[in-house]
């Protein structure tokens, strides 16, 4: 997986606290609730507050529900933030939501190619280096 400035096939969006509800699909936006509109290229999915827990269970959910689909692509903006805390949480839980044992399988697993990302590029650019390495990390042990 890279992250990569530009535009994705479809547009990811992280709801706090039920800012954005969508009653005719029954999403209200709480926590860990997650909403995919192929047909209209967006995903949604809930927190109840901002912390790195949340940011890094809800980047998982939007791996995890994009890969019953045949994207390849996703674009989301990182939190506007400098707390480090928080950008590591949000790329590692990409990492993480990606990640499939699947050595003995002989149908392998799907992955997402390419999340598109904006915001401070040397921030993000730190962030992502260091949530890579954990991610490898967490993931070699869960092997």
């Amino acid at each position: 997986m890279e992250f990569i400035k530009g535009k994705g096939e479809v547009k990811a969006e992280i709801v706090v606290n039920g800012a954005k509800k969508f009653e005719e699909y029954g999403f209200e936006g709480k926590d860990s609730e997650v909403l995919v509109l192929p047909d209209k290229k967006r995903v949604y999915v809930g927190i109840d507050e901002i912390n790195s827990e949340n940011l890094k269970i809800a980047t998982s959910n939007i791996i995890k529900a994009l890969k019953k689909y045949k994207f390849e692509s996703v674009e989301i903006t990182p939190p506007n933030t400098k707390d480090k805390d928080l950008l590591l949480s949000f790329f590692e839980g990409f990492m993480l939501g990606d990640y499939e044992f699947d050595k003995y399988k002989s149908k392998k697993a799907k992955h997402l190619k390419k999340v598109i990302i904006s915001g401070n590029e040397e921030l993000l650019k730190t962030a992502i280096r260091v949530a890579t390495i954990r991610a490898k990390a967490i993931n070699f042990t869960r092997d």
